[in-house]
Parts: structure tokens; C-alpha cells; sequence
């Protein structure tokens, strides 16, 4: 809120905060309104208003914020002050992984200088070929050549930035985030790749000779579409063996700088309650008889802890080791390999050939809203509804094309 005042001559100052240092110092900019002595006290003030609002949105719509202190400087204090009261651990390690691109673009500028167009012009800068560390095959030459970024990876770059400018927003540094009006690359929905019910039978059959760990794991992701983390973060405690449900409160991650640890689910819809076969719950109770065994064989050397999945101390496993695991086995056994979370869509496809309700899906899988669930299975609902739509005119049983007019 612009401030107004009255000097000794009788003009008016109008002072304006246009932002803050690192310090949380003001920022203040000044401008003087001339009394008209043509005119009463009161058209006077009045005048005074309106040029003082005036003024002070010019200041805030304009350039007039003129804090010194840089993007990387801003962000360096978001990593500190915002993102760990805010974000997740995940979330937070994978927007430091960004902090250099970023800070190469425009870390250098002072952060109130940085415009629109300069947002745009780096989102566009990561959309071009060949911005990926990772490398694939060139079908036309044969050659390694690096990938190009995906969407989503575009979209979680910006989403750092405008968060970043959203922290200096709430600190009044500036005080508007240049990020809204950017335009962002359209996301194309990829078609998931899944396994047939007749793969996923024949695994089943492959992983009877497998440690009973390691198949428990593909069984909890198959009959349940539980995301891997989840299925690590699982502690006996959340099984509830009367009532044939799993209670899924936590996630299991591991980084190379921390370590395996505990976070929180990855959206508040995936803590959730979800009922489970008879055959599965069986498997559960084996498993735990099967747990109990491997303690009393580690004697003195095991560590006391109620995680379903563990190392040979009984600390909780890390959650990467089945991917690895999994590679190695489908080149052992010449199964065909898709990643581990395709058994998470198997599970939803699953449910949805088998006529469950989206909503009822969505709530099982954990999604955040059921638009996420219709997104991702748009061809198998497609599939369903086709299924439906026969189904209908078997049942109704009448061919309207050759059924006579009145």
C-alpha cells in the first residue's frame, strides 16, 4: 500500500515498497504529487489518491522492484528457507538436480530483472533435440546421440523455477512471478506398455523357484498396483489379516547422499486402505512365518524392525535394488522386459477389462484425481466402453438397420 504525506511546501510524497533485499530490508521507491492551489483541500487529497494508486501499480505491473540480489542467490535461500517445510524429499533432490541448468540460463541476472520472455526462452532452449544426459541409438545412423527431454521433464524444470520465484514473491523481493503466461510444451499422452494376463501368468509360474522376498514384491505389485516405494515402506503393523486389508501410510526411497529412508506417500490420495484377495493374504501370512525363521537364523546379528522387506541385518531394503534384481532376471529366464511399475498397469488394466468403476480404480491405485486414472488408461476405458456398447445391443437384440419404418 502506497504511503502519502504532506512536506512543509505543501506537495505530496508518495513512497511505494517495490521489494525487499536478502536481508529483508525495503525497498523504496519515491515520487512527489504538486499541490494545486487552484483547487479545495479535499480535491487536492483526492487527486493525491489517485495519482499515488496509480503509481503504485505502475510499480508493481512495471520494473520497478529493484532488489540486486540474483536468481542463483534467491534459490540458494529457497533450498535453505522454502522447499524443506514445503516439498518432499524426493521433489526437493530432484529440483536441486535442475538449480545448475537453471542458474547457467539466468542465475547471474538480479531476479527482479528477469522477464517472461527469459522464462520462455529457456523452456524453449530445453524442448530442442539432443538436451538429454541420455543417450539412445540413432535409427538412421546407428549412431549414440542424446535424447531429447521429455514433457514431463520440461514441465518439472519450470514447475522449479516458478517455484523459486514464488518463494521471492512471498518475500517480497519481486512482486509478480514472471513464469505465468509462459507457454509450455504440449504433453502427448505415451501409451503405457503392459503385460498380457497370459505373461503375467507365466512369471507367476517363474517365481516360484525365486526367494520368497522377491516374489512377495511382484505379487503385492500385481494384485494390488502398488507403487514400489509403497510396497517397501510396508511394516506388518499395516497388515491387518482379519479384515483382509493393507493400509499404505508411507513410502520407502533411497538416494545415493541419504540413503534408504521414509517419506510421506507421494499425494495425500495415496494414503489409503485397500481390501486384498484371500489367496494374497495367505501369501502375507506364509511369508511372515518365513520372515520369522530368517530372524531366528541371523541370531544376535538382526536388527529389530517390523518392514516386510529387508536386508541381511533386518534394516529396511533399498527399494532400487528390485529394478536391478528384475533386469537380471528376465536375462536369465528370457522374459520380457518392461519396467517393474508396468505391473502397477497391469493391475489398473486389469480392473477396468473386468468392468470396476474408474472412480473405484483411481481410488485403489491412489491417484490424486480421477482425471490422472483416465489419462493414463484412456485406450482401455476406450476398450471397456466399446465392450459396453456391444454388450448393450446384444442384449436389446433388435437390427436397426433392417428394422421396418412407420
Amino acid at each position: 500500500m502506497a504511503s502519502i504525506t504532506r512536506n512543509k511546501s505543501g506537495s505530496y510524497r508518495i513512497q511505494v515498497c517495490v521489494g525487499r533485499t536478502l536481508e529483508g530490508k525495503q525497498i523504496m521507491k519515491s515520487k512527489s504529487f504538486k499541490y494545486d492551489p487552484t483547487k479545495t483541500e479535499k480535491q487536492n487529497n483526492k487527486a493525491a489518491e489517485e495519482f499515488a494508486r496509480k503509481f503504485e501499480d505502475a510499480c508493481i505491473n512495471g520494473t520497478a522492484a529493484t532488489s540486486s540480489a540474483k536468481f542463483q542467490e534467491v534459490a540458494a535461500k529457497y533450498f535453505i528457507d522454502y522447499a524443506p517445510k514445503r516439498l518432499k524429499s524426493w521433489t526437493i533432490n530432484t529440483y536441486k538436480s535442475y538449480e545448475p541448468v537453471a542458474n547457467k540460463a539466468f542465475g547471474y541476472k538480479p531476479i527482479c530483472d528477469i522477464r517472461t520472455t527469459d522464462i520462455q526462452s529457456f523452456i524453449n532452449n530445453l524442448c530442442e533435440d539432443g538436451m538429454s544426459k541420455r543417450k539412445e541409438i540413432d535409427p538412421k545412423t546407428g549412431k549414440k546421440k542424446h535424447k531429447n527431454l521429455s514433457a514431463k521433464t520440461v514441465y518439472n524444470y519450470f514447475a522449479y523455477v516458478s517455484s523459486v520465484f514464488k518463494y521471492a514473491v512471498m518475500q517480497g523481493i519481486v512482486y509478480t512471478n514472471p513464469c505465468k503466461g509462459v507457454v509450455l510444451p504440449s504433453k502427448k499422452n505415451k501409451e503405457v506398455e503392459v503385460y498380457s494376463l497370459a505373461e503375467v501368468q507365466k512369471l507367476l509360474d517363474l517365481l516360484q523357484d525365486e526367494p520368497f522376498n522377491r516374489r512377495m514384491v511382484f505379487i503385492l505389485a500385481i494384485y494390488c498396483g502398488m507403487r514400489r516405494g509403497e510396497i517397501y515402506g510396508l511394516e506388518w503393523p499395516d497388515i491387518d489379516f482379519r479384515n483382509n486389508t493393507i493400509t499404505i501410510s508411507r513410502t520407502s526411497l533411497h538416494t545415493a547422499k541419504r540413503g534408504t529412508y521414509t517419506d510421506e506417500p507421494k499425494t495425500e490420495k495415496s494414503k489409503r486402505c485397500i481390501k486384498v484377495a484371500d489367496n494374497v493374504m495367505q501369501v502375507l501370512k506364509d511369508y511372515h512365518r518365513w520372515l520369522i525363521e530368517t530372524r531366528f537364523m541371523m541370531g544376535a546379528h538382526w536388527q529389530a524392525g517390523d518392514r516386510l522387506f529387508i536386508n541381511k541385518e533386518g534394516f529396511p531394503e533399498n527399494p532400487n535394488n528390485i529394478e536391478n534384481w528384475w533386469i537380471r532376471f528376465c536375462k536369465r529366464t528370457g522374459f520380457r522386459y518392461i519396467k517393474f511399475h508396468s505391473f502397477r498397469h497391469f493391475n489398473a488394466t486389469q480392473l477396468i477389462a473386468n468392468g470396476t468403476d474408474i472412480k473405484t480404480v483411481s481410488s485403489s491405485l491412489g491417484h490424486s484425481n480421477i482425471n490422472t486414472t483416465m489419462d493414463i488408461y484412456a485406450h482401455s476405458i476406450a476398450e471397456q466402453q466399446a465392450r459396453a456398447a456391444q454388450a448393450l445391443s446384444d442384449v436389446i437384440g433388435i437390427d436397426i438397420a433392417t428394422a421396418k419404418r412407420a
